[in-house]
């Protein structure tokens, strides 16, 4: 008996070396440069244990390539990282119709509310779902949702003001992103400065606990191993955090609509999608699934890519206490001028815009890309085919640290972006193409207000609890998204005006 399992167990230990043996030679038959692989886990055995995150191995794929692209494996399944700025370009939009969906799993049956997410949706859902999302989030309709935004602004200054003391500053920020997207998507007033353990608070948090295996598992497995995903039905947010969207997501539209009030926000612009003649959904037997989807995205994406964005440029000014003079400078001129920040006045900011352009660079919330090959593509400028369902990635962070076209990357320099002749397809924090962030003018724009309306009343400084340097090994390795180990203490004080 017992040498019968020994031989079994040797026998399927043979088996699966061959198996992983003949895969890992995929790149080499190829002429390929790629990473050396180890059984089993291929390259991303780092990632698979936390000690470092997705982003942080994909910049270091790309540091020590030397070429326009690299190979890798995560487990068994041959991927490449492209480096090349041109053919980046034709990916993400030239050929775009070969890389139209993402990696990361979208499974309508086990997981519905993610996989009619737009990030995570795959074509033809996705085409539809971009359609009718993407008017969201145009000009018009954010100048007509900045007076709740600037009202959160008010909020994140007064709480700033009543202190003069060190302040853990990704927890403020996080406040002040919690009570925009709460207002803007769900038409509440969450008040998380008066109450900071608000219930929305309490979800957002549970949301990106990135030190719960809850989160950081899901979110690792959702990009690198579908397979256990669908195995197991593993879904991507907490059940707590869905029931509690969903509960206060379709109270709200009930409310909004038996009220017929009408306050232009995004909670209005999904019901009269929800109200539309639903073509995209035609073949969703659950369609509130899908608006609920949408939701949660914003909210969701909005809360943690622009909480995490402020809190790294409010550092960075504190770092660097001329940028932050001259950025006031800026800010004070205007309200000179016109009495208080409008929409409009951030059209006449050069240097809050270069400033938010090196703040992005520096740290791309999102710190890579990922596009998986519809049909055999050959690229661009050599003879290499990918075939058909080959995994692409992007290291932003790479490109975006990579000297040549940034020089001293650790440095933030903002003016590095006066008239700017940086090529366009090395600066990615947004992604590029169909498939970029649609938010992205919203976050922008809730920074903007957040900096501006601090550096008008506040100066921002270091403090001893502060970080003194934060470089890519500093990032939390078990986050999907740049976000730092700690958190970051700064101190705030009044100014003389």
């Amino acid at each position: 008996m017992i040498l019968s399992l020994v031989v079994l167990v040797t026998s399927f230990g043979l088996a699966l070396w061959a198996y992983y043996r003949k895969k890992h030679s995929y790149w080499k038959q190829k002429g390929v440069p790629h990473e050396t692989p180890k059984p089993i886990v291929g390259n991303i055995g780092g990632a698979l244990t936390f000690k470092e995150s997705i982003g942080q191995f994909l910049y270091r794929v790309y540091k020590g390539s030397n070429g326009p692209y690299h190979g890798f494996y995560v487990m068994g399944e041959p991927s490449i990282l492209i480096n090349d700025p041109d053919i980046i370009k034709h990916i993400l939009i030239k050929d775009f119709n070969f890389f139209m969906n993402r990696t990361i799993v979208s499974d309508p049956k086990g997981d519905p509310i993610s996989a009619h997410i737009l990030f995570n949706s795959k074509t033809p859902l996705w085409n539809n779902l971009r359609r009718k999302v993407s008017p969201i989030f145009s000009s018009g309709k954010l100048k007509r949702m900045y007076s709740f935004l600037y009202e959160s602004s008010s909020d994140l200054v007064n709480y700033l003001e009543k202190t003069d003391k060190m302040i853990e500053s990704r927890e403020v920020c996080s406040l002040y992103t919690t009570d925009i997207i709460s207002s803007t998507c769900f038409g509440i007033n969450a008040k998380c400065f008066e109450n900071p353990n608000a219930e929305f608070r309490k979800i957002s948090r549970k949301l990106f606990e990135w030190n719960s295996p809850r989160v950081s598992v899901p979110m690792l497995f959702y990009f690198l191993t579908p397979t256990i995903v669908k195995l197991f039905k593993i879904g991507l947010f907490r059940t707590e955090c869905v029931r509690f969207f969903k509960r206060v997501f379709f109270r709200a539209i009930v409310e909004r609509e038996q009220s017929k009030g009408f306050r232009n926000d995004f909670l209005d612009l999904l019901i009269q999608i929800k109200n539309q003649d639903a073509e995209s959904n035609k073949n969703v037997k659950n369609e509130g699934d899908v608006i609920l989807a949408q939701a949660i995205q914003f909210f969701a994406a909005g809360f943690e890519t622009t909480s995490g964005l402020m809190v790294f440029f409010l550092y960075e000014l504190a770092k660097n206490p001329d940028v932050q003079e001259k950025l006031r400078q800026e800010v004070l001129e205007v309200l000179e001028k016109k009495g208080e920040i409008m929409y409009d006045s951030f059209k006449d900011m050069k240097y809050l815009d270069m400033c938010t352009s090196e703040a992005l660079r520096k740290y791309p919330i999102l710190p890579f890309l990922d596009r998986r090959c519809s049909e055999n593509y050959k690229l661009p400028g050599s003879e290499l085919v990918l075939e058909k369902n080959t995994p692409v990635y992007i290291s932003i962070l790479g490109l975006q640290y990579d000297e040549t076209y940034y020089p001293e990357p650790d440095k933030f320099i903002p003016e590095r972006w006066m008239d700017s002749q940086i090529n366009k397809f090395s600066f990615l924090a947004f992604g590029e193409g169909p498939r970029n962030c649609i938010g992205a003018r919203f976050g922008v724009l809730a920074v903007k207000i957040g900096i501006s309306r601090i550096l008008s009343s506040l100066k921002v400084e270091l403090c001893e609890k502060s970080p003194k340097n934060i470089g890519i090994q500093d990032f939390d390795s078990r986050a999907l998204l740049l976000a730092p180990i700690d958190g970051i203490y700064l101190k705030y004080s009044k100014i003389n005006k």
